[in-house]
């Protein structure tokens, strides 16, 4: 099951742990009830949040103005939310991280 992923209204909430000054941006699993995203960028001045924002749009071919951080701006834990998207092509992006296979 994909607990990092939650429908609503107005599109689809991500629980990420980021992970920042790694040594390259990726998907790197689940931490708990959370996707892990490895970024490069230094958490200073938003940096790493704009990375990974960046990240997430190409991973999911999607246009940055569709994501934001709605918690989490300066934590490691945070909640996005990607505007008008459908659960069910983000479960299938995200699959390999279901808990069958954790």
């Amino acid at each position: 099951m994909l607990e990092f992923i939650q429908a609503r209204r107005d599109g689809v909430l991500l629980r990420v742990r980021v992970h920042p000054t790694a040594r390259q941006t990726g998907l790197k699993g689940r931490v708990g009830n959370m996707l892990k995203v490895d970024v490069a960028a230094k958490a200073e001045g938003g940096a790493a949040n704009k990375e990974l924002i960046t990240y997430l749009a190409r991973f999911l071919r999607i246009e940055k103005h569709r994501i934001s951080i709605l918690r989490g701006e300066k934590s490691r834990n945070k909640i996005i939310l990607i505007s008008d998207a459908d659960i069910n092509d983000l479960k299938e992006k995200f699959k390999k991280f279901s808990e069958e296979e954790k």
